[in-house]
């Protein structure tokens, strides 16, 4: 993908505010989806955000695509032990980020 959700709104000239409306959300959703911490949008607001970003639904979902598969490979070939140690490690890193988050 050669682009962000971000730097797409910016392009149209569309603030925050004006992008969650067309949507139907708030503000600060649509900012989470620009920073990555939204993972799972509902199928209807991926369609209403690309209608108003004017773009694909697939630009979309297409964004995190790559890591995710990268992922899933490597999850699926991992055995029982290590995909728990994976899961706990994964867990403690969302601990920190929610952390960093708060202190912001």
């Amino acid at each position: 993908m050669s682009f962000s959700l971000k730097e797409r709104r910016l392009e149209k000239g569309l603030t925050l505010e004006e992008v969650g409306n067309r949507v139907g959300v708030g503000k600060s959703t649509v900012r989470k989806w620009e920073d990555g911490l939204i993972a799972n949008m509902r199928r209807d607001n991926v369609v209403a955000l690309a209608k108003a970003l004017d773009i694909s639904p697939l630009d979309i979902l297409e964004l995190d695509n790559d890591q995710e598969s990268e992922l899933h490979t490597i999850i699926r070939e991992l055995d029982e032990d290590r995909k728990n140690e994976l899961l706990h490690y994964a867990k403690a890193l969302l601990v920190l980020q929610k952390q960093d988050k708060k202190g912001d």
